[in-house]
């Protein structure tokens, strides 16, 4: 072992030598064993036993970190449509400690946890949306779907927002906030957890009326603020709300993101409410703000 713990990288050159003269001692030299074809037989498989059991084994522990040895990372496992139908008929038919079994048995497949926001979770919440268009399941049966798996993704948060970079003294702060009247509200909470992963100060929430929120942005400096709609019957009254943010907020150069079903089926409608960019999932937000921030920061 070498001086940080690790194997020595010269060990097995010395372990070859003193595996060969101990095959040399019992097949060659042992006691009452005279020279011969059998003892050359014997001699050679208890060689050939040495190595394989010994010698190769520590071969490998001895190289295992030099950089030209390593082996390549498994690609990233990402859940495909059985497991997006799967965690959806979970979270219709089981609570949420069902579901978040299921996901602890995904990640065991080595599935990470921003694959299971963005390729389970999300997928999962659309599917319970496009069951319910076509009369397969209640309003109801959806309402306690969505809240399920919102549970299990608040469950993971913070593991995974722990993964992320840790802030620094110019934290970027955001607002985020679905709009009054919305009923869905787990796009506008994974939003909030990967821009917390990604240093991010992230305020608001699904409960914040529109008093609130425009005393929140005249009282404090915002760099973002982020409006969640998947109603088209609120379309009109996010168009109002954006506009009091742009005359109330202490930053009158924040940016507005907007993000939800309304905006995925309809894209054109980001210029209309008069928001500044829209994100169809939370790690499209992410990458979204910073660029936001970053064309802000260089008019500067």
């Amino acid at each position: 072992m070498n001086d940080d713990g690790g194997p020595d990288p010269h060990i097995a050159d010395g372990c070859i030598s003193d595996l060969y003269s101990d095959c040399l001692d019992e097949g060659l030299g042992g006691a009452g064993q005279a020279p011969g074809r059998r003892a050359s037989v014997r001699w050679k498989a208890n060689l050939e036993k040495a190595i394989a059991s010994e010698v190769i084994p520590r071969l490998l522990l001895a190289h295992a970190e030099e950089p030209g040895l390593r082996p390549t990372p498994a690609p990233e496992r990402k859940p495909g449509a059985e497991a997006v139908a799967e965690l959806t008929r979970i979270v219709l038919l089981h609570d949420s400690s069902i579901g978040e079994a299921y996901i602890e048995a995904m990640k065991a497949q080595g599935v990470t946890l921003e694959s299971i926001y963005i390729d389970l979770i999300t997928p999962a919440a659309k599917l319970l949306g496009e069951m319910w268009k076509a009369d397969l399941c209640s309003f109801a049966d959806v309402t306690i779907g969505l809240a399920r798996l919102q549970q299990i993704a608040r469950h993971h948060a913070p593991a995974f927002e722990a993964e992320g970079v840790v802030s620094s003294g110019d934290t970027r702060r955001a607002m985020l906030v679905a709009m009054p009247g919305e009923q869905h509200t787990l796009g506008i909470f994974l939003v909030e957890s990967f821009l917390r992963r990604a240093g991010w100060d992230v305020v608001g929430g699904p409960a914040m009326s529109s008093k609130e929120l425009m005393g929140a942005v005249r009282r404090d400096w915002f760099t973002l603020v982020g409006l969640s709609i998947s109603a088209d019957s609120l379309v009109q009254q996010l168009e109002g709300v954006i506009r009091m943010i742009r005359r109330e907020s202490r930053n009158q150069g924040v940016g507005i993101l907007v993000g939800g079903r309304v905006f995925v089926d309809h894209p054109d409608w980001v210029a209309r409410v008069g928001a500044d960019a829209m994100a169809r999932d939370a790690r499209e937000a992410v990458r979204v703000a910073e660029i936001m921030v970053g064309a802000v920061e260089g008019r500067c």
